[in-house]
């Protein structure tokens, strides 16, 4: 089930699955948690109610919804200390810090990736501790730290380097490797103004997760602003126009918030009728 719904959200954004992996926790989950088991069966059950516990409260915060995705990776992270996964915990903490960041709470972020990351490398993980290091990054080109935010990128792609074989990792940071990468790094070169290195990141972004609705919708709207920044208006619009259309078939409040925060951008522009048009299409589809 963890599965099938973590296909459903990555493919199709947090909105979609989001009540049923409620319901899900609530009518199995719950009650398998309040029954007796032996102690090796009651740490696996404890740290698999953690992981879709988390998983839950990560499609709450795609869909908007920071209060109940905080609450739920707080309960996650309980359920996970309970069946000793540090890797897991590591992960909600990453969580916890993209939810900060997104509710302007970037030093709140970055406290508790710097948590995540002093938890997780005592776990020998590197692909759990990349994306840590990511979030890292984030957090410090949120607040203006240029140097510490490469550093962290730095030290996010070192991380990733001592990871040949992700078969080796634990199950729950497998699917992190290059492409998730180079969607954060585009996120964080746009939030420090880079636009040569938001560009390069997205586009690389942009093709290698084609399968991935959210992350597509994102990667574009990324792009379409580091186009802007170099003076291409049409060539952002285009590119802006295609991470709508994706958006529109993903329920993801990230993706939409991306589209809005290029949007912002093109005040400058508003006597021009391809920007007037496009502004058009984003508020008559909801947004």
């Amino acid at each position: 089930m963890i599965q099938a719904l973590d296909d459903l959200d990555n493919r199709l954004g947090g909105g979609f699955a989001r009540r049923q992996a409620a319901r899900y926790l609530d009518d199995v989950v719950a009650p398998l948690l309040r029954q007796r088991h032996p102690s090796t069966v009651r740490a696996q059950l404890f740290v698999l109610a953690g992981k879709a516990t988390g998983m839950t409260g990560w499609m709450s915060y795609d869909d908007g919804r920071s209060n109940q995705a905080q609450q739920y990776m707080t309960r996650a992270l309980r359920l996970c200390a309970e069946g000793n996964d540090r890797v897991l915990s590591g992960q909600l903490y990453a969580g916890m810090a993209h939810v900060a960041l997104s509710s302007g709470r970037a030093a709140d972020g970055l406290r508790l990736a710097e948590a995540g990351c002093a938890l997780v490398h005592r776990s020998g993980s590197p692909r759990g501790l990349m994306r840590l290091h990511a979030i890292r990054a984030r957090a410090h080109a949120a607040l203006g730290h240029r140097s510490d935010a490469a550093r962290a990128l730095t030290e996010a792609e070192r991380a990733l380097d001592r990871s040949s074989d992700p078969a080796e990792e634990s199950r729950w940071v497998r699917s992190l490797g290059e492409h998730y990468l180079q969607t954060e790094m585009s996120c964080c070169f746009r939030d420090l103004g880079d636009a040569r290195n938001a560009e390069t990141f997205a586009l690389a972004s942009v093709y290698g997760n084609s399968g991935l609705g959210r992350r597509q919708a994102v990667s574009r709207a990324v792009l379409a602003w580091a186009q802007l920044q170099h003076g291409h208006l049409d060539q952002a619009l285009t590119t802006a126009d295609g991470a709508l259309t994706g958006v529109g078939g993903v329920r993801s409040a990230r993706g939409v918030r991306a589209l809005r925060e290029f949007a912002g951008h093109l005040m400058p522009h508003l006597q021009e009728a391809p920007v007037q048009r496009f502004l058009e299409r984003l508020s008559t589809a909801g947004y």
